[in-house]
């Protein structure tokens, strides 16, 4: 039903995550050596379905992001029944300490509909990623739009400007290293928001580095960026007068 990128294992390499609509999950852990290894059992991925009452519940839609900024990826999973009646919640799935758990109830996800898609953004702005989520439970039934009420967490957004690529950096391959710790995410069409990355910066208040490989291949390197903005690299900006120049 849906792939979704992401290094879940914090090693620098990105996972493949398979959401499958009535058997479990797969996570496929890139080795780094050309094979694949599946993951999701040890990281209590597979959201095996249940089927109460004999109705299947199914898996149809996921975004994985950041959604706590606690500067790992979570999962959020949008159900639906075969029948109308005792549909399932969605789900959203944190990671702690390497494991991840479900805590869609108390995160507000407890509407019983039958939901089909779902995307995320930040839509008011605050640095916490917002849930959109499109729903199908016969005539009449609206969507839903969750508002992340967020924590104490920072956070960093790239809004890359491509000059010799294309404009909206469509490829481009990110490393954030901010407390010791780094993180890689690429830039798809598909992407929680399709022209920006968000990364959740913990406590930490300072990027450290952020490397950029554009999708032509220039490689970039920025140090010491604020966090808790929306940062708007240009391709080229820094060899544009042999410094770092900032576009905010």
């Amino acid at each position: 039903m849906e792939t979704q990128l992401a290094d879940f294992d914090s090693d620098g390499l990105l996972e493949i995550l398979v959401i499958q609509e009535d058997t479990v999950n797969v996570l496929w852990r890139d080795n780094g050596d050309g094979t694949f290894t599946n993951i999701a059992p040890a990281l209590n991925l597979e959201m095996d379905p249940p089927t109460p009452g004999g109705n299947p519940e199914l898996k149809t839609d996921a975004v994985v992001a950041d959604f706590d900024n606690d500067m790992d990826p979570d999962v959020f999973v949008t159900w639906r029944d075969l029948t109308v009646g005792g549909e399932p919640p969605n789900q959203l799935w944190i990671n702690e300490g390497g494991t991840y758990v479900e805590v869609g109830a108390s995160a507000g996800f407890t509407e019983e509909v039958n939901s089909i898609h779902c995307s995320a953004g930040d839509l008011n702005g605050d640095g916490f990623l917002d849930i959109y989520v499109v729903n199908n439970n016969g005539f009449g039934t609206r969507d839903t739009l969750y508002l992340n009420d967020g924590n104490s967490n920072h956070w960093f957004e790239i809004d890359p400007v491509g000059s010799m690529s294309n404009r909206d950096a469509i490829g481009l391959k990110v490393w954030l290293t901010a407390g010791g710790v780094t993180q890689v995410q690429e830039l798809y069409s598909t992407t929680t928001q399709p022209t920006r990355l968000h990364f959740g910066l913990a406590s930490n208040e300072v990027v450290d580095e952020l490397v950029l490989r554009w999708p032509r291949g220039l490689m970039e390197t920025y140090e010491d960026l604020p966090a808790d903005q929306v940062f708007r690299p240009l391709e080229g900006a820094t060899s544009l007068a042999g410094q770092i120049v900032v576009i905010r």
